[in-house]
């Protein structure tokens, strides 16, 4: 091999190196830009309480009479049954569901089962 061709092909080695070497720095750089990520802080605050107006032929006492004759005969009851068994949207049956698990006066209280809100008769 002549010195012209082991040079030549020195200097394809060594361009090829040098691009191998820069494409992986690049890759891992990001493309040179560079990503300021500041520290954010999440404040949560409760949402206050809903003011639901009902218009209904039902009054509240006859819900709660209807919620409790209906959990003396089932193991629980959910919101959107609740709101088929009363007439109100699902909204305002959840909402007076818990205004009454909420009232220590009433034998209805909020549980968790299976990932589900239901509510049942308190044993106590």
């Amino acid at each position: 091999m002549t010195t012209l061709a082991k040079s030549i092909i020195t200097t394809a080695a060594a361009a090829l190196l040098l691009t191998c070497g820069n494409y992986g720095a690049d890759a891992r750089r990001g493309y040179g830009h560079i990503h300021h990520h500041p520290c954010r802080t999440v404040i949560v605050t409760a949402v206050p309480p809903v003011t639901v107006r009902v218009h209904n032929h039902f009054s509240r006492e006859d819900r709660l009479k209807t919620a409790m004759i209906y959990l003396r005969g089932h193991d629980f009851l959910t919101a959107g049954r609740y709101a088929q068994l009363t007439g109100l949207t699902r909204k305002a049956a959840k909402a007076e569901l818990e205004v009454f698990a909420h009232d220590k006066h009433n034998p209805i209280c909020a549980e968790k089962r299976n990932g589900r809100r239901v509510y049942v008769l308190n044993t106590i």
